[in-house]
């Protein structure tokens, strides 16, 4: 028997032969025998063959790709024009901040702030880390960053580097905030504190097209520098919606602080007591490295720490309630995508998008007087979470200072988190672009390699921004690459030709 590997048993006083309509006649077996070999050449032979079938590569293409796929199976993805805006994407000139005092050849720019507020002179600026310089962006009509054929002839000024009144260094976040029209700096030196809170004046008149730009950059006298009592390192801030009462939030090594519009100088509280009295929880709990405001309700906040939790804390509630969630490496980003998801990404080559309606955590009480039940609740782990999104394509294996920015693009893909774009610095040096909606990693030329960045060797990209400069209808992809700020838009790129 074949199927059960045995010899049959001779029944006594049998012929010993196998009637001829057995299935375990002598012939019935031979007969059965090739067949077996037949079928098995035949799957040898299909195997052989799907190695002759390739995919072709026209399918790879956004359009004709997607056209493609839906005239032979009927489908449509949602993400086609998406991912053709994401592969459209050229590179448009950088915004060069070298000067006699910046250091060579192994710097790599930590920190930087794009702004583009001046819809009359079409000027925008951007705010790097070296001791908080800033530049003008001046640009053409197809985009390009260009400081020979500035329209408005302010060549001699938009070239300048210029030097902000508020000395801070080690900047590692920069943060606008529109309501007070203010710029908020975070340091990681621990003298340094919070950093500090720079407003930027504007000229009391609307200027003219021909005349000087709007902002002034290197002309304000009006700055506050934030420090708090002992060593404390802020690693990222965010900047509250105009409906919170607050002014930021900050990440810092002892926990998040809350920070109001009128006392910068001192935390208007600590979420939870801070490391340095002895908090509730493990002091791995209170290494914060990343925070995020829910989208709609400013009294939710989000935070990611170096020991891969999750977060989740609501300002309404008696005490301050907090829920954390396991995330399989340090959270070094944590983005609100919308008002149930969360985008994590960290070390371990962990990104991942998170359904806040599937996360199921007991939540803990931060002010409880009974330290003993405190201290318990806090030894238990977080639940590790299954994540509704998975960027497969991203690879980051042990850098925590390395870039991430997201973009929602209106009018491209449908609702769910279609039309939503991150992107990401990864370790081979290269800044990688996913879909928030399938985690898939499309093409974007420039920034593919660390050669076409210009970065030297070992070094990766820290800083990534989308942000749509004035006269611009979509957001462009910011860069920084040393000890410049390079520059990627939807249309042609330099050295192309053709109707855009």
């Amino acid at each position: 028997d074949a199927t059960k590997n045995r010899y049959f048993k001779i029944q006594p006083g049998s012929s010993g032969v196998a009637p001829s309509t057995s299935a375990y006649h002598a012939d019935n077996v031979r007969k059965r025998k090739a067949e077996d070999r037949r079928s098995s050449a035949a799957r040898k032979r299909q195997e052989l063959l799907k190695n002759h079938i390739k995919r072709t590569t026209c399918l790879n293409a956004p359009l004709t790709g997607g056209r493609l796929r839906r005239e032979l199976h009927g489908g449509f993805d949602p993400e086609i024009a998406v991912e053709s805006w994401v592969n459209g994407l050229r590179p448009k000139g950088e915004a060069s901040f070298t000067t006699n005092h910046t250091p060579s050849p192994g710097f790599d720019m930590g920190a930087f702030h794009v702004q583009g507020r001046d819809d009359v002179s079409g000027m925008g600026m951007i705010y790097a880390r070296m001791l908080l310089v800033a530049s003008y962006v001046p640009t053409t009509e197809d985009g390009h960053i260009s400081y020979d054929s500035d329209p408005l002839r302010r060549r001699s000024r938009s070239q300048e580097i210029h030097y902000e009144p508020l000395f801070v260094d080690a900047i590692t976040s920069m943060n606008y905030h529109a309501p007070t029209n203010q710029l908020l700096l975070t340091s990681s030196l621990t003298d340094m504190g919070a950093g500090g809170f720079l407003d930027d004046p504007a000229i009391a008149h609307e200027p003219e097209p021909s005349t000087m730009p709007k902002w002034l950059l290197g002309e304000t006298d009006n700055f506050q520098l934030c420090r708090f009592n002992g060593p404390l390192t802020v690693y990222s801030a965010r900047l509250a919606p105009s409906s919170s009462i607050l002014s930021a939030v900050l990440a810092t090594d002892r926990g998040i602080c809350k920070m109001d519009e009128t006392e910068h100088a001192e935390p208007v509280e600590w979420l939870g007591s801070p490391k340095k009295y002895g908090g509730w929880g493990p002091v791995s709990m209170w290494d914060v490295l990343s925070v995020d405001w829910h989208p709609t309700n400013s009294a939710l906040i989000y935070g990611g720490t170096r020991d891969g939790r999750l977060l989740h804390i609501d300002l309404r509630l008696h005490g301050t309630q907090i829920r954390d969630y396991g995330h399989t490496s340090s959270v070094a980003h944590i983005r609100a995508i919308n008002e149930h998801q969360l985008l994590a990404a960290g070390p371990r080559s962990a990104m991942a998008v998170y359904d806040l309606r599937w996360m199921r955590q007991q939540p803990r009480h931060l002010h409880n007087h009974n330290h003993n039940q405190n201290h318990g609740n806090a030894q238990k782990q977080a639940a590790q979470t299954v994540p509704v999104v998975q960027m497969q394509g991203y690879s980051n294996a042990a850098h925590v200072n390395i870039g991430l920015d997201v973009v929602h693009l209106s009018g491209h893909g449908g609702g769910g988190g279609g039309g939503g774009v991150v992107a990401a610095g990864m370790d081979d040096g290269s800044v990688g672009v996913f879909s928030l909606q399938t985690g898939r990693k499309w093409k974007m030329d420039g920034v593919d390699s660390r050669a076409k960045l210009g970065l030297s060797q070992g070094s990766v990209v820290k800083t990534v921004q989308w942000h749509k400069m004035p006269r611009e209808q979509d957001p462009s992809l910011w860069v920084s690459a040393r000890s410049a700020v390079k520059k990627f838009s939807f249309g042609l790129g330099v050295d192309e030709e053709g109707d855009c």
